[in-house]
């Protein structure tokens, strides 16, 4: 009697470990923070279903979408990405964490730069103070 007791209190003390231990998880997996060049806020991410879903619901506060992947779809992370103003300033240099990468630049006229694999595009965009300027980026295998 005493071992069936001894194994039901181990038992339950394991499943309460892990039931905290994937609590305090949780959290963490669903929450998106903004990082910042300068004062630029940016984010980055969109690797897994649970990123992607948190960085859609902050996504109307940022006026420039970046997303990356190959041609065949696959989604890419590590992207270099700089951007820089009219006058040739750089005003935001980063790496991309995720297929997504989303900034709030002050209005006006943007040359973005990305690299993957010593691959670079390059492409001209006009940040709107309201809404969002969306560019997709792919490059071949």
């Amino acid at each position: 009697m005493r071992r069936k007791f001894c194994i039901l209190v181990s038992v339950a003390v394991v499943l309460y470990a892990l039931a905290t231990a994937s609590y305090a998880q949780e959290p963490e997996s669903s929450t998106v923070q903004p990082k910042y060049y300068g004062s630029i806020p940016y984010l980055s991410g969109g690797v897994g279903l649970d990123q992607r879903e948190a960085l859609n619901e902050v996504s109307k506060d940022y006026n420039l979408k970046l997303s990356f992947a190959l041609v065949s779809g696959e989604y890419l992370s590590d992207i270099a990405v700089e951007i820089r103003d009219s006058a040739g300033r750089v005003a935001l240099e980063a790496v991309s964490e995720g297929p997504w990468f989303f900034c709030r630049l002050p209005p006006g006229r943007y040359k973005v730069v990305v690299k993957y694999n010593e691959k670079i595009q390059e492409r001209a965009v006009q940040a709107v103070g309201k809404g969002q300027t969306v560019l997709n980026f792919y490059w071949q295998e």
